[in-house]
């Protein structure tokens, strides 16, 4: 039981700092759309909203009493978990124009010519840039950030400070601590499972609202045309 945890709280300790890591394919948000809990589950209803069902944990545990506490924390988990997704996959869909600016702008700090580059993109370049730059004019990506985005960020993180705790409250509650022998191995491994699920959903869901902040801060800089995000991000 110690073991459950601890491992909850270690998996949580990162959840701030996950969305930092290095991309193996030089995309960050496809791999992480790749990589992320339910992965499967949420490509399949592209095209159509994602629901609470679509990425809802259910407990293992046996108990139903002790079940019910898991599910309610769950229901929070997915709720955000959809929140981040959707924004995500929705921002997503200009990920190659975005990435062509930044090369874009690299290269004029470089010294070379707008028109020269533009004219060296293939066609589905093109447009991939003019329907990012349409985006960026149309977007009010500095409200986007502080009024959902940053939230989300703080909430995501409030509740994986909570998880250690639920899992404190299931252990310390007396149904719990009756079980004996295999069922209570058998119950701790369950908690064990759960726990560590939930932390992964949280996990995911801090990689991604960081992915999403991340594309907002560099579409506002491009619609400041290189503006620093100071007054955004103090």
């Amino acid at each position: 039981m110690k073991q459950s945890l601890m491992i909850a709280v270690l998996a949580l300790a990162g959840l701030a700092t996950l969305g930092g890591c290095c991309s193996s394919s030089g995309n960050p948000v496809a791999d992480w759309q790749q990589e992320r809990m339910a992965a499967t589950q949420i490509a399949a209803k592209k095209g159509t909203p994602l629901t609470l069902e679509d990425v809802l944990y259910k407990s293992t545990l046996g108990e139903e009493d002790l079940a019910a506490v898991v599910n309610t924390f769950s229901a929070v988990s997915a709720g955000l978990y959809v929140q981040v997704v959707t924004g995500v996959d929705e921002m997503a869909v200009s990920q190659d124009g975005r990435q062509l600016y930044i090369g874009v702008q690299n290269d004029l700090a470089a010294g070379a010519k707008l028109e020269d580059l533009k004219a060296k993109m293939t066609p589905e370049e093109q447009a991939a840039y003019a329907a990012y730059e349409q985006m960026v004019a149309q977007e009010d990506q500095a409200k986007k950030i502080k009024t959902i985005v940053k939230p989300l960020i703080e909430q995501i993180k409030q509740e994986g400070e909570k998880l250690p705790k639920m899992v404190t409250q299931i252990k310390d509650d007396p149904k719990f601590r009756s079980l004996k022998g295999m069922q209570m191995v058998k119950e701790s491994k369950h908690l064990f499972d759960d726990s560590r699920a939930l932390s992964a959903q949280l996990g995911d869901a801090m990689t991604g609202a960081t992915l999403w902040l991340q594309m907002l801060e560099k579409d506002y800089e491009a619609k400041q045309m290189g503006k620093g995000l100071d007054a955004l991000v103090e």
